[in-house]
């Protein structure tokens, strides 16, 4: 699914800085660095077990990118950073971070993006009431969302931003 996410600084036009939620390895990061080295890229982790084993083994060390140990809902309470795209990969299909799944958190996610930025999260869940409802939970933050099966997996890309001047 990764390939999915990587194309997604396309849909902002001039994108500057991008926040990971759910850094983990830094897959996204690696693809980022490697397609869009212009890109000012924080990443929030909140185990730094995580991101030592990720520095030792999977190349993180090499990589540009600020990485702060955090839970994801309380940096973007406590920052005031904005940012052109947001990405979403704290879910896991055995285990949902309530807090990170509710209206209020999209509500503060939406709040750190700049004009004509773009959210999308993976959801580790490529069907049924789980996936719909967050679908409309990302809504209630959004005036447009959408939702892409991400084919051979179980996961779906959702995407919320506020139009693209369209129309």
């Amino acid at each position: 699914y990764y390939s999915y996410f990587g194309v997604l600084p396309a849909m902002v036009q001039s994108p500057k800085k991008v926040l990971i939620l759910g850094h983990a390895g830094g897959t996204f990061t690696r693809i980022f660095n490697a397609y869009w080295p212009e890109l000012e890229i924080t990443g929030v982790e909140l185990d730094p077990a995580v991101t030592r084993i990720s520095q030792e083994y999977l190349g993180l060390s090499d990589a540009d990118v600020e990485i702060v140990h955090a839970d994801a809902r309380t940096f973007l309470q406590n920052t005031d950073e904005s940012y052109d795209l947001i990405l979403i990969d704290t879910y896991h299909a055995s285990n949902i971070p309530a807090h990170l799944a509710t209206e209020e958190f999209f509500a503060l996610a939406a709040s750190r993006l700049n004009e004509d930025g773009v959210l999308a999260l993976n959801a580790a869940s490529a069907q049924g009431v789980f996936l719909d409802t967050l679908v409309n939970t990302v809504a209630s933050a959004f005036t447009e969302v959408g939702r892409v099966q991400i084919p051979g997996s179980f996961n779906t890309m959702i995407i919320g931003h506020d139009g693209f001047g369209i129309g």
